[in-house]
């Protein structure tokens, strides 16, 4: 009997087990729900067209302010503040300085922010910060709800300060506008004064050790005439009459030097001179700000159409058939294949 090789008559399976997804394939799902898309992309629209009626025209109260400094030397403008006040300037005797980027960080620090949030305006019983949210306030959201409508620039190239307040209520950004350059110099000073009342303290233990200092020095040289009435030249006693002259000399310029810089201190601790002065003050009429519509509803219209875009891709994959079985083919029957091979071995 011969050995036949038995036909099974399965298919070849692909070479790799890879299916190749047309861009037709994946594309064809879009274009059949492209109303469902467009609806979505209308809706967006109209939602952003609606929310930005509904919002109303903002107004933005800005003004330009330079700094002051009363020591001679110091009022740098442009890219010299700047760099001064990054690089960290050596400290002088005269204490904090003013720099455009100190007036900037003050027009947003938390103290001006919640000075001004905090306070009322005349006549009326709400704080500033409850106008401006048109709600009432907690006292830990004042300073963030302050923040949202104040910006603080610094201009590289001259050092001037933008202060921008942007508001509904064009006469309420005025007002907070106004206050803040105010808040900003009443801060300035007041922390110019603490610093020069501990400089001063510094500077009365170093004027007392130098009084002391000069004091016995003058009672050495003072004993050392009375005992020497004569004095020969080039004698061991004349170099030691020569070193103590030199000692008082010293002492009384570290003497002189110390209390000079008092003085200072005590000056600029009794100092009111502004730090800031308005070169372009807040006009009296408010252009409303820019709504910005057309970029505001296509970007809508893009989210709406990528949510929808997306969303069909997703749908598409939960509802996609089965994969094919690996070889391509359906299963087998093997009750049908064993019959056939026994009976092509009995013929």
């Amino acid at each position: 009997m011969t050995d036949e090789s038995t036909d099974i008559g399965l298919g070849s399976a692909p070479a790799h087990g890879t299916s190749v997804v047309s861009l037709r394939d994946v594309l064809m799902p879009v274009a059949r729900r492209w109303k469902l898309l467009a609806l979505m992309a209308t809706v967006a629209a109209s939602l952003a067209i609606t929310i930005i009626a509904i919002r109303g025209p903002r107004y933005e109260a800005r003004l330009i302010v330079a700094t002051v400094s009363s020591q001679p030397g110091l009022n740098l403008g442009g890219a010299a503040a700047l760099l001064a006040s990054a690089g960290g300037a050596a400290p002088t005797q005269a204490g904090l300085q003013v720099s455009p980027l100190l007036i900037a960080d003050l027009m947003q620090s938390r103290r001006v922010l919640l000075s001004v949030g905090l306070a009322t305006l005349p006549g009326q019983t709400q704080r500033i910060v409850d106008l401006v949210a048109e709600k009432p306030v907690r006292s830990d959201k004042v300073v963030e709800e302050m923040d949202d409508v104040i910006f603080a620039r610094v201009a590289k190239e001259t050092g001037l300060v933008s202060l921008g307040v942007v508001l509904a209520d064009s006469g309420l950004a005025r007002e907070i506008a106004r206050r803040v350059v105010a808040e900003v110099t009443h801060a300035y000073v007041e922390t110019a004064r603490a610093q020069a009342s501990q400089l001063r303290r510094a500077q009365d233990v170093r004027v007392d050790s130098a009084r002391r200092g000069l004091a016995r020095l003058e009672r050495e040289q003072q004993l050392f005439q009375q005992s020497n009435r004569v004095v020969l030249s080039f004698s061991e006693l004349a170099i030691r009459q020569q070193a103590l002259q030199r000692e008082v000399g010293v002492a009384e310029q570290v003497y002189s030097k110390a209390v000079s810089d008092r003085e200072s201190a005590i000056a600029k601790e009794l100092e009111e001179t502004p730090v800031v002065v308005t070169i372009d003050p807040v006009p009296q009429t408010l252009p409303p700000t820019p709504r910005r519509l057309v970029l505001f509803t296509g970007l809508a219209i893009i989210a709406a159409l990528g949510m929808g875009i997306l969303w069909i891709f997703v749908s598409e994959s939960l509802r996609a058939p089965p994969a094919p079985d690996r070889l391509g083919s359906p299963s087998l029957d093997v009750s049908s294949v064993h019959s056939r091979t026994r009976g092509r071995a009995g013929a």
